[in-house]
């Protein structure tokens, strides 16, 4: 004797467990959460590190122009440019954030609009346009007490290290630059 179970079925049966099946993998469950957008950025390359800011803060990305070296500024601070008419200070991002200095000339100027005007961060390269949600953000590095003092506010979890284009544009090195590159304070040699 044969149980049901030993019975061949169908191919409607078939069709009716892979549709069933189909529905329960499109369905989103109830309780799923929105993941929550914490910022579009721009990611750029200095050496090995990753570094992103937000991208409404970016006016312009280009090869950087010859930069005019001025005497007596600190050492992050490669000169000034003048790019489509507006005269700004450059940033050398590797010397500001102190994990060395460029060997060789760096490939991009990343020009941010700030509160005072223009400020050009020199990067190796520009890598990606993203958008980091707050569930990327490693736990550890969440309050941003590595390198908030240089302005990085966060840090995700493959690395990359967030800018808070407030924090860099009101630090106190930084908001101490008038437009044409000169330092308001004393050199810094780092």
């Amino acid at each position: 004797m044969t149980s049901s179970r030993d019975e061949p079925r169908g191919d409607s049966h078939k069709e009716e467990v892979l549709d069933l099946r189909a529905r329960a993998l499109a369905a989103i469950p109830a309780k799923q959460e929105r993941r929550k957008l914490l910022a579009h950025v721009v990611v750029m390359s200095v050496g090995q590190e990753r570094y992103a800011i937000a991208a409404q803060v970016v006016k312009l990305v280009l090869r950087p122009p010859p930069i005019t070296p001025l005497p007596g500024l600190p050492r992050w601070i490669r000169g000034i440019v003048q790019v489509r008419g507006e005269l700004m200070s450059v940033v050398d991002l590797a010397r500001w954030f102190r994990v060395g200095a460029h060997t060789s000339e760096a490939s991009h100027l990343v020009v941010l609009e700030g509160p005072r005007g223009l400020l050009g961060l020199l990067v190796d390269s520009v890598d990606d346009l993203r958008a980091i949600y707050e569930d990327e953000i490693a736990r550890d590095l969440r309050d941003g007490s590595v390198g908030s003092d240089r302005g990085i506010s966060h840090t995700t979890r493959d690395l990359v290290a967030l800018i808070d284009p407030a924090r860099l544009f009101g630090h106190p090195e930084i908001a101490g630059l008038d437009r044409a590159g000169g330092d308001k304070g004393s050199p810094d040699t780092t």
